[in-house]
């Protein structure tokens, strides 16, 4: 059984509430921002994209982006709120793109459905997808536990700071900046960093 295929079959049911919770960027808006800035080129990989608020918030800085996820129903949302992007059901884990095609990489929310036995070579996936010095940015839940989370169908991993720091720089990133943040009862933790 592939969690990850488990976790879709479950963003699929509830698609329309999760697009519902998560309405609006202003909660990330200090990140994107900050990405925006740091970023060198204008080619953007979108990651676990959801119903497209990220990707239509890059659209509309200018940037060319590829939006990827794997639930069919937040692709269709993600047309009709982005739709100067190019939006394509694809696994993270297994990138379809040429080496160095972009400038940035954004991974909100999305990485922590990987497996930790997969952590490490989709990391390198998304460094091998990059141009030398590319940005990429990724946020995931902090914590210790990797499993189904009790009565949502979805597959967590969490991790501590250092912890993904340490994978992040075993795939050939250099971390630029890492914090941890606080929302409701959860710990975010979000990286930044560039290709080596």
């Amino acid at each position: 059984m592939d969690p990850v295929k488990e976790t879709i079959k479950s963003y699929e049911k509830t698609a329309k509430k999760y697009a519902k919770n998560n309405s609006v960027v202003e909660d990330i808006k200090p990140l994107l921002d900050f990405f925006v800035y740091r970023l060198k080129g204008n080619k953007v990989l979108d990651v676990g994209i959801g119903p497209g608020l990220t990707t239509q918030f890059f659209t509309d800085h200018g940037l060319k982006v590829i939006g990827i996820d794997l639930t069919n129903n937040f692709l269709k949302m993600a047309e009709k709120k982005a739709p100067k992007a190019r939006i394509m059901q694809m696994d993270m884990r297994r990138l379809k793109f040429a080496d160095g095609r972009f400038d940035g990489i954004f991974v909100c929310a999305s990485f922590l459905h990987v497996p930790k036995s997969e952590a490490l070579q989709t990391l390198k996936g998304f460094n091998r997808v990059m141009k030398k010095g590319g940005l990429i940015f990724i946020a995931v839940k902090k914590g210790d536990k990797e499993g189904f989370a009790k009565n949502v169908g979805k597959y967590f991993t969490l991790y501590q700071t250092d912890e993904l720091k340490g994978l992040m720089e075993s795939a050939g990133f250099k971390i630029i900046k890492a914090t941890e943040e606080k929302k409701n009862k959860t710990t975010w933790i979000d990286i930044f960093a560039l290709k080596v």
